[in-house]
């Protein structure tokens, strides 16, 4: 959608820059606060440290926490000087998936999956799940 991305992870980078991220970072060896540069926007999916991402916000810039570990950093930014986190939380309504079905359709958009498990075997993608970092996401085929 045009923006220009670059992504916090863990052991698979490779995925992020797969998926186009323009620069990779790895959280096991960068801490947020020696990450170059500042961004319009910060999307954090781990809400592991908040508070030090939204210290990487540029002027005007916003934050987005998706990840109810980051309640408190969220609750912190209202009332300290600097922009403030907000949590975000889907509702998806018929149009909305239609649009992103289109798009993924069409090639615009590519879900990264870890991997695929017929229902038979959902106890080996929970097994997976909890042992395993995933690299995208598990989807457990109902057929």
């Amino acid at each position: 959608m045009g923006a220009d991305v670059d992504a916090v992870v863990g052991v698979r980078g490779g995925v992020a820059a797969a998926a186009g991220a323009q620069r990779v970072f790895d959280y096991h060896d960068l801490e947020p606060s020696d990450m170059p540069g500042r961004y319009d926007v910060v999307v954090d999916t781990a809400g592991s440290d908040a508070s030090a991402y939204r210290g990487l916000l540029g002027p005007g810039g916003r934050m987005a926490a998706v990840a109810p570990g980051a309640f408190w950093d969220v609750l912190k930014s209202m009332l300290s000087p600097g922009p403030v986190i907000r949590m975000v939380s889907g509702r998806p309504n018929a149009k909305d998936l239609a649009w992103l079905a289109a798009k993924v359709n069409i090639g615009e958009l590519k879900p990264i999956l870890a991997a695929t498990y017929p229902l038979d075997r959902i106890a080996e993608a929970h097994r997976d799940a909890e042992s395993l970092s995933a690299a995208g996401k598990r989807v457990v085929l109902v057929q």
